[in-house]
């Protein structure tokens, strides 16, 4: 999405590197992970896209999370792994599933855990998990 954006805005090199990822060449993921991702996603490889995650990818990990919403504890598993790999979408995700006062998917609440998932969201510019921080 961020390279479709900077070529919409009429940058070269977002152009560039957004065609590259929407290539279907095959590459070697030691050599470009973003792309490796990306066409995993494209294939709708769990395996491959779990290796991303565990490799760093951040939204190989988000993108996981919502294969896995069946299964709370995977879900969560890959929801923490996404925010701990700085996804402030994940964090603020996961914040609001550990507060005490979910509502919706919900996890075990863990109010000390929610809370540093919320900073983390609110420090990345998210203002709606600022407004769920304890005074």
């Amino acid at each position: 999405v961020y390279y479709h954006q900077g070529c919409t805005l009429g940058d070269p090199e977002a152009c560039a590197r957004r065609d590259e990822l929407k290539s279907s060449e095959p590459i070697d993921c030691d050599r470009d992970l973003m792309r490796c991702t990306f066409q995993a996603l494209r294939a709708r490889d769990l395996v491959q896209l779990d290796q991303a995650c565990t490799r760093g990818v951040a939204d190989a990990c988000a993108l996981l999370m919502g294969e896995y919403a069946d299964e709370p504890a995977i879900e969560r598993t890959y929801l923490t792994q996404a925010c701990q790999l700085g996804n402030p979408m994940a964090c603020q995700g996961l914040g609001q599933r550990l507060a005490p006062d979910c509502t919706g998917t919900c996890y075990e609440p863990d109010p000390e855990q929610a809370a540093a998932a919320q900073l983390l969201a609110c420090e990345a510019g998210f203002e709606e998990a600022c407004a769920h921080l304890p005074p």
